[in-house]
């Protein structure tokens, strides 16, 4: 992962809330200046080799149980967080597949099962 995500990671977590102030020496201090809250979420997850989302990534969710994904529809792939009982929406794995990382051109033309 690289060194501005991961130095916006911990300052993130350090304040425990989203950067507001101009004294802090978050990268992301502009961004969410301008409420873009998204940045460094979709940063991280585009430094993370991509692979359809199992049970086993929500040890990484936050303390609420939320999860950065990439949300594929069958026209679509935006970024979201997610909890884990999104596994178990019936929605979710007929109309949707979630990806832990931004998945390659090749991953979003997989078979729909």
């Amino acid at each position: 992962m690289n060194e501005k995500v991961i130095k916006g990671l911990k300052c993130h977590i350090e304040n425990a809330t989203k950067c507001t102030y101009a004294e802090t020496d978050c990268p992301y201090v502009e961004d969410c200046r301008f409420e873009d809250y998204g940045a460094i979420d979709r940063d991280a997850l585009q430094a993370i080799e991509a692979h359809l989302l199992t049970k086993e990534d929500f040890v990484n969710a936050d303390k609420y149980g939320w999860l950065p994904v990439w949300t594929q529809t069958r026209t679509d792939l935006y970024c979201e967080c997610v909890t884990i009982s999104c596994l178990d929406d019936d929605e979710y794995d007929y109309q949707h597949r979630m990806w832990v990382g931004k998945p390659t051109d090749e991953q979003l033309e997989m078979e729909w099962e």
